[in-house]
């Protein structure tokens, strides 16, 4: 699976990459919407950060070519957009020999964001 934006319209859901990077206008959109400067938000989407995934979403719709009201995006049910990240295994388990040779360090996947009612997907 890669790491994608979920969007559950009411007509049906859409899936769109996540982006991975930003360009100065999107970071600039993301800015003005949340307030939030680069540097604070993958802190926010570890809160759960409702602003902020409405903008990754926004910005991963329109990437995809698509035109997104960011009203409609907003008046969606909590829990209908939801960002799921490519679990790259476990990151839990104790590093083994083999491991700590090849560089052993792995990075913690993001959680995804709730589904509706309010639990993780």
């Amino acid at each position: 699976m890669a790491s994608e934006v979920v969007i559950a319209w009411p007509q049906g859901e859409r899936r769109y990459p996540l982006p991975t990077s930003y360009t100065y206008r999107e970071m600039g959109t993301i800015k003005r919407i949340t307030g939030l400067r680069a540097g604070e938000i993958e802190d926010a989407l570890m809160a759960v950060d409702t602003e902020v995934i409405v903008c990754i979403a926004l910005i991963a719709a329109e990437r995809a070519g698509e035109q997104v009201d960011i009203d409609r995006l907003e008046d969606l049910d909590f829990g209908a957009i939801r960002v799921e990240v490519e679990d790259e295994g476990p990151t839990n388990a104790a590093p083994t020999d083999a491991d700590e040779s090849a560089g052993g360090d792995q990075e913690t996947p993001t959680p995804t964001t709730p589904a509706p009612g309010g639990t993780p997907a």
